[in-house]
């Protein structure tokens, strides 16, 4: 009852994360939190109710999010942001289903890019 259930990847180069599933994240800034990562790949992820963001990025480079399922079902007024970028440069957010606000910070992600 006491778990947060999330994730935090700090200062990691040359990851992947593909099929992961995370679920209620409770009191916690996010389920999946990625800060001064390098060349991250995160695809095909189901990140469901987190009480804070479902996917925070801060201070990363070459990171791509696309394919996730980044959702929050539970009856509440106010939805989080299902992803938030708070800083980075050339990054790839793409094609993820959502259902609260996407907060892209200007200038961190390639040109033609779109979530």
């Amino acid at each position: 009852a006491d778990s947060r259930n999330g994730l935090l990847f700090s200062d990691c180069v040359d990851c992947t994360l593909t099929g992961l599933h995370i679920n209620n994240t409770l009191h916690a800034p996010a389920g999946l939190i990625l800060e001064r990562c390098r060349r991250f790949n995160v695809t095909n992820c189901s990140i469901l109710n987190c009480d804070g963001c479902g996917v925070l990025l801060r201070d990363v480079e070459h990171v791509r999010v696309s394919d996730c399922s980044i959702l929050d079902n539970r009856p509440q007024e106010k939805r989080p942001a299902s992803l938030r970028l708070i800083e980075g440069r050339n990054n790839l957010i793409a094609d993820n289903l959502v259902n609260g606000s996407v907060e892209i910070a200007p200038g961190s992600v390639q040109k033609g890019n779109s979530d």
